[in-house]
């Protein structure tokens, strides 16, 4: 930038003064605007700690009396063993990967169990994941070690549990944290005077509740505890207990039909049958849709100002450039290049915007230290903020670049005499 555009800068001061405010308003609000914006993309695209493809859940319910087939003074117990062959017919069928047993923790669950243990003395509390091994195949978690879910589901035994990685991070006087707690035997209470000791056997990435909860969330942080068959009959009703079947690649089309044609010949056993089969990306879209939907009427909110953002300032420098169609047609006839000149508009604009974008980042600094911005999921970071004043600088940038081009290149289109005759 030469000096003579600086000092044109300066002369025209008074004028400028006006669109410098306006320019420092909109930088501040839109900075705000950018910063929900990405916190909101960067929490939902976040990796989720396991994989719903081709996955489903199954559930099974007893007959009643009033069936043709029901089989009178069958226990829970021989529920529960009728419920085994299922899985086991299920687990042999050439299509399915791998079934797993659960109660009321499949991804995406309306309602989940709680679980406490203690670290020393410390108690920590956190989301119970009631399961036999083949859930970690099922919905493939990750191990912190870098091999596969086969590990996890090894590691899951009547003695030893899996925890996520990050169970114990928002306890700050925890003696253990991260791969410390690995091998560490723990007291556990399930409602009894004495306490049972279990092993920590594995540890898994944090296993996030949806896409709108931040990794760090209470919904991240739980405990594989093994799904025994004493657990199983205590529960009273089969239709409580998931079964979580995941479908080989390329074989999901129609496994749904295949598996309820099979349905009374395989899968019905004992006073056992068939009630529903739900894929878990139905079971994701039914849990998140108030979330979608409020997501998306903030994006029209936030279309909203930015497509007023974006007229205003296109409409200012437009007009700004409309009105010095004189001075640009003087240029042209003193010799300067039509690019130039050009250049020279877009230069003006990027410097004012430049001038307004300090004082409005100590403005933005403030806001987002006082924590008057998204900080629940994600904290308030220098490079959330760089991210986002960068992104922000942008923006307004393509704005004033867009206002001025345009009108621009009409007024250097017009012969400069024709442009001072107006005048």
């Amino acid at each position: 930038m030469n000096r003579n555009l600086l000092k044109q800068i300066w002369n025209e001061r008074r004028s400028n003064a006006f669109l410098w405010m306006e320019l420092f308003v909109v930088f501040v609000i839109l900075w705000y605007i950018v910063d929900v914006v990405y916190v909101t993309l960067s929490i939902y695209n976040l990796p989720m700690g396991f994989d719903i493809e081709n996955t489903y859940v199954l559930r099974f319910e007893r007959m009643t009396s009033k069936a043709a087939a029901y089989q009178p003074g069958r226990t829970m117990k021989e529920d529960v063993a009728d419920l085994h062959e299922i899985v086991n017919r299920l687990a042999h069928r050439p299509d399915v990967e791998a079934v797993s047993l659960s109660q009321n923790c499949i991804p995406y669950n309306d309602g989940a169990n709680s679980f406490s243990f203690y670290l020393d003395t410390v108690p920590v509390r956190s989301l119970k994941r009631w399961i036999t091994p083949e859930y970690f195949n099922v919905f493939r978690y990750r191990n912190i070690d870098g091999s596969d879910s086969e590990s996890l589901a090894e590691a899951l035994t009547p003695s030893g549990m899996v925890l996520s990685v990050n169970i114990a991070d928002v306890y700050q006087d925890a003696p253990w944290h991260g791969k410390e707690l690995l091998g560490r035997r723990v007291p556990v209470w399930r409602n009894e005077p004495e306490a049972e000791h279990l092993s920590i056997a594995a540890l898994t990435e944090p296993v996030r509740y949806d896409h709108f909860t931040a990794p760090d969330d209470y919904g991240s942080r739980y405990a594989a505890v093994y799904l025994t068959d004493e657990a199983l009959e205590s529960l009273g009703e089969t239709v409580y207990i998931e079964v979580c079947l995941r479908v080989r690649e390329g074989q999901n089309d129609g496994v749904i039909d295949r598996l309820i044609v099979d349905a009374d010949r395989q899968y019905q056993v004992g006073n056992l049958y068939l009630l529903d089969i739900t894929p878990l990306s139905d079971v994701r879209t039914a849990y998140e849709t108030d979330s979608v939907n409020e997501l998306n009427t903030q994006f029209c909110i936030i279309f909203f100002l930015l497509l007023n953002i974006f007229l205003g300032i296109i409409g200012t420098f437009w007009f700004r450039t409309q009105h010095r169609r004189v001075e640009i047609a003087l240029r042209i006839a003193l010799g300067s290049t039509r690019w130039g000149i050009c250049g020279r508009l877009m230069g003006e604009g990027v410097f004012l915007l430049l001038v307004s974008a300090i004082p409005a980042l100590v403005v933005a600094w403030n806001l987002g230290y006082a924590e008057l911005v998204e900080v629940t999921r994600m904290p308030f970071t220098e490079g959330r903020f760089a991210i986002t004043i960068l992104g922000t600088f942008i923006l307004i940038a393509g704005m004033i670049v867009i206002g001025i081009g345009y009108p621009a290149r009409r007024a250097m289109s017009i012969e400069p005499a024709e442009a001072l005759h107006e005048e």
